[in-house]
């Protein structure tokens, strides 16, 4: 995916968040999104999102002297995976299908993501909000063409390498990769070495699933 003149806001929406996160001070808030400024036109059109990002962000961490803006924000978020765990494992279990369930509740974890952060309804809670989505990821049919061809291929391998993303989504890989590891798969799980923007990383120990 390249980058698209619409992206070019949304960096300096992130450099801001991530400046505001790290630090109180306006004119450090300002540094950032001034050396970001200057950083954007040098990007060539045929850069990727995740490439400008990191530079984006290394600049937020370089400008504020914070090495993990997103550490309150990815605990919080961690904190309600781990919440949530117990019903939506539960929820799994008692499904007629528990492995298709895990692999729903895995990709519905991307709703807790607050770097693009969650479109809140004053009337419920983000707690609430989550619980709904997963509830009708549940619910919701998957292609059963595509579910039987993963099926089969997953059962011609051992061993699965599962790259792990936001913090707070490794609690739903979890339920998952106790599925995967219950049908005699070794699974290994990869996650970043440094911290990026909400991402689970090596260094955030206290960070769980």
């Amino acid at each position: 995916m390249k980058v698209y003149l619409d992206c070019f806001p949304c960096f300096m929406r992130q450099a801001l968040e991530a400046a505001r996160m790290a630090t109180n001070d306006p004119a450090l808030q300002r540094e950032v999104l001034d050396r970001v400024a200057e950083l954007l036109p040098t990007v060539p059109l045929d850069s990727t999102p995740i490439d400008i990002g990191q530079l984006v962000h290394r600049l937020a961490r370089e400008v504020t002297g914070v090495t993990d803006p997103y550490k309150e924000v990815k605990k919080e978020s961690n904190d309600l995976g781990l919440k949530l765990y117990t019903s939506l494992k539960s929820q799994v279990q008692s499904s007629e299908d528990p492995f298709l369930a895990a692999l729903k509740i895995a990709g519905a974890g991307n709703i807790i993501d607050f770097g693009p952060k969650l479109t809140l309804d004053y009337n419920r809670s983000i707690e609430q909000i989550v619980n709904d989505s997963f509830t009708q990821a549940l619910q919701d049919p998957l292609d059963q063409a595509q579910y039987r061809a993963f099926k089969e291929k997953l059962a011609e391998v051992r061993k699965i390498l599962y790259l792990g993303d936001n913090t707070e989504e490794i609690v739903c890989d979890k339920i998952l990769i106790e599925k995967l590891v219950q049908r005699g798969k070794k699974v290994t799980f990869v996650i970043r070495g440094e911290p990026t923007i909400n991402d689970a990383s090596s260094s955030g120990g206290e960070f769980r699933a």
